[in-house]
């Protein structure tokens, strides 16, 4: 097996320079057991972020594999394995409100690029991500960058890149002047499809080619979902392999705006909601825990969980829990005590009412204050109150005796005798207009105030012919 052949049965998302640059980098073999020996059993434990002004800055500088080997060991590069670590863990921080992914990279594998570019675009409904072109924004590193929210460009970085490559080296003819013959077995017609023992046939180029095809769509849809654009504008204005130079890159729709680091870092800052404050949540398996840090384990990760009954809410917040409960008892306290006080109230009103009224007419009282009608209601529906036979009779009798004196042309029964007097009804008449009273109640009044003026009235009043009904 050749050492070169790590690149081989991989699909990249990378410059074709680097690509080269990798291959020409790769050391002899004595001098790759050596670096073997160096290289750490987790080269990924030490990779974090770094915070700013409640940003979280992650870096993507290199070549970017899938996973931590000795290839990423060598040429410095990023493992997806990591950024995958790293952004969950900046999204469950509370202490990160914002995120900026610091790129300079040429692109690397496709293979965990896609998956990785799915986490930051879904990322952004949680926290604003921006990503900055330090340098180099290329290929695969696009197809994670044209994910966040903002993407900002250095003046000479360079962007873009967006195709899929693929390498195919043919050794026959280097076997063949050493003397090797290679013999190639396999089950299934396509197995051994692109070996590098033959030449690369017709068939296995087309095949080949369907293959890399099938990912640069995917590449394509990824980036117009990414940028809010079309992916027709996406395959005729940006993906043709070609590398935009910062303003370019703007011009074409594969970046916001250019800038410098501090500008970005500015960006996501600004992107940071005003209202943000922190998130409560609640461990299933540990109980009540502090804001921000509650985890419980599922499949042998970390889960967060809202709080969503009271007893959880009581475990995270006891004390704030148990002044509420304490208010609520209090508030019930209160409302028995007022409760009991008007119904002592109504008790006793009853009681003054049967002792006053009678038995009846308080059950009566009684009925109608139970139904819960208020004073305005009663009021507005109360029947008129009915006459008994014997004030009936004498209203009909005073009004027949007036309208015989009228008809008879005698002056006002109740004249005081000269003639500029005012007669007893029209002082009763004035009286009643004036004090919005009755009439009957205004005769009261003028009677009491005027007695001898009532006692011509009733004389003149007596000295007529009585009229008796029946």
């Amino acid at each position: 097996m050749e050492i070169t052949d790590f690149a081989k049965g991989s699909i990249w998302g990378i410059r074709a320079g680097a690509m080269e640059a990798m291959l020409r980098r790769i050391p002899s073999p004595e001098s790759l057991a050596a670096l073997s020996i160096q290289f750490k059993e987790d080269p990924e434990e030490d990779f974090d972020f770094m915070l700013r002004d409640g940003v979280a800055i992650i870096p993507v500088n290199g070549t970017i594999f899938k996973r931590g080997s000795i290839w990423s060991y060598l040429y410095g590069g990023t493992p997806l394995s990591v950024l995958n670590r790293v952004l969950s863990a900046a999204l469950d921080d509370d202490d990160v409100e914002a995120i900026l992914l610091d790129i300079d990279s040429p692109g690397g594998q496709v293979s965990g690029t896609d998956a990785f570019s799915d986490l930051v675009y879904s990322a952004r409904e949680q926290k604003p991500v921006v990503a900055f072109a330090n340098g180099t924004m290329a290929s695969a590193a696009y197809w994670i960058g044209s994910a966040a929210d903002r993407v900002i460009v250095e003046r000479t970085a360079q962007v873009g890149s967006i195709g899929i490559l693929y390498m195919h080296n043919d050794w026959s003819k280097y076997d063949a002047d050493l003397g090797i013959k290679v013999t190639v077995i396999s089950a299934g017609k396509y197995k051994a499809v692109g070996n590098n023992a033959e030449p690369l046939s017709d068939e296995a180029r087309a095949i080949i080619q369907a293959e890399l095809d099938q990912i640069y769509n995917l590449f394509i849809e990824t980036v117009a979902r990414n940028r809010g654009v079309d992916a027709g504008a996406v395959r005729s204005d940006m993906a043709d392999g070609r590398v935009f130079i910062g303003q370019q890159a703007v011009d074409t729709g594969l970046a916001d705006d250019t800038g410098t680091f501090n500008d970005a870092l500015d960006a996501a800052v600004e992107l940071i909601p005003e209202a943000s404050g922190p998130s409560f949540y609640f461990s299933r398996r540990s109980g009540a825990v502090a804001p921000g840090k509650g985890f419980s384990m599922k499949n042998g990760q970390q889960e967060k969980v809202m709080p969503k009954t009271a007893d959880q809410l009581a475990e995270v917040f006891p004390d704030l829990c148990a002044e509420i409960r304490k208010q609520g008892e209090d508030a019930a306290d209160t409302a028995a005590i007022g409760k009991q006080a008007v119904t002592g109230e109504h008790d006793r009103i009853l009681a003054i009412a049967k002792i006053h009224f009678g038995e009846e007419v308080a059950g009566k009282f009684e009925a109608v204050i139970n139904t819960g009608v208020t004073a305005e209601q009663y009021q507005a529906i109360r029947p008129e109150p009915v006459k008994s036979e014997e004030e009936k009779a004498i209203e009909a009798a005073k009004a027949e005796t007036l309208k015989a004196i009228q008809e008879a042309g005698a002056d006002n029964p109740g004249a005081g005798g000269g003639g500029d007097d005012k007669d007893f009804m029209a002082v009763v008449e004035e009286t009643a207009e004036r004090k919005k009273i009755s009439k009957t109640e205004a005769m009261k009044i003028v009677a009491k105030q005027n007695p001898e003026l009532h006692q011509a009235f009733l004389k003149k009043a007596n000295s007529r012919p009585q009229l008796v009904n029946g």
